[in-house]
Parts: C-alpha cells; sequence; structure tokens
C-alpha cells in the first residue's frame, strides 16, 4: 500500500469499520471509502460474529451479485478477492497488485492487516472462491 492511511497494520476487530479496528469486510470498505472515495454498505446488522461461517457465507454469496464477476486473468487493482474457509465463503480481500498477485486483507483475529501474494501461498490460492470489481449502483 502506497497510501499513508494504510501504511500501518489496522488490529482486527469483530464488526469493525475504523482505523482502530476492522475486520476482512471493514478494512474493504475503509479502503473503497478513503482511498476511492465511495461508500459500501457496512454489512454489520448482518451477521453478529465472524466465527458465525454460515451466516458471512450467506451474506457474502447474496452480495456478489453487486459486484461484477472477474475472471482470474482479468484481475484488476481494487478487485475483491473471495475465499473458501472451512467449506464457506467466509474472507473477503482486496487485489492491490494484480501483477504481482498480491491481496491486502485481515491476517486473523489475533492479527493485524496485511500484504500477501494469494497464487504463490497454496492456503490462499486453493482457497479462493473468486474475484469481484465495484460496479456503481444508483444508490452508490
Amino acid at each position: 500500500m502506497t497510501h499513508v492511511m494504510f501504511d500501518k497494520p489496522i488490529p482486527y476487530k469483530e464488526r469493525g469499520r475504523t482505523f482502530d479496528g476492522c475486520d476482512c469486510w471493514g478494512l474493504v470498505v475503509l479502503y473503497y471509502q478513503h482511498i476511492k472515495g465511495i461508500l459500501l454498505p457496512h454489512f454489520t446488522d448482518e451477521y453478529t460474529t465472524t466465527k458465525d461461517e454460515d451466516a458471512l457465507d450467506r451474506l457474502i454469496n447474496n452480495k456478489k451479485s453487486l459486484w461484477l464477476p472477474v475472471e482470474p486473468n482479468a484481475v484488476q487493482n481494487d478487485d475483491l478477492i473471495t475465499f473458501r474457509l472451512h467449506g464457506k465463503v467466509s474472507h473477503i480481500g482486496l487485489v492491490i497488485d494484480a501483477k504481482r498477485k498480491l491481496f491486502f486483507h485481515q491476517l486473523g483475529k489475533r492479527c493485524f492487516s496485511g500484504i500477501e501474494n494469494y497464487n504463490t501461498h497454496l492456503f490462499w490460492r486453493q482457497s479462493i472462491d473468486g474475484f469481484h470489481r465495484y460496479q456503481p449502483t444508483d444508490g452508490n
């Protein structure tokens, strides 16, 4: 990340949507708001805990239609990447360098935000659910 607001790791906070702490969707919300000037829905009323992988799976699958699906060979910076963990689509990251296949995401409940490669890291490569691109709607 080259933007100063994202130079420091952001702590994990369940359902958080601020630089003081956020979960994986909160990180996407912050990035789109502060870098792209786009306000995304917070969805905090749609799940109570990130441990509820069934709720996250339903939420992500229901909301993916708001984003254009992207073929892996057409991924661009700022596209979303979704992951299937424990058989459920329950993690989201943000592609920040499509050429080098880097994504920005929350690394875990006891960790901070960070950058990883989604292609060379076997765990992430095998867990990819898909890529999605923001598409403005009348409300956004």
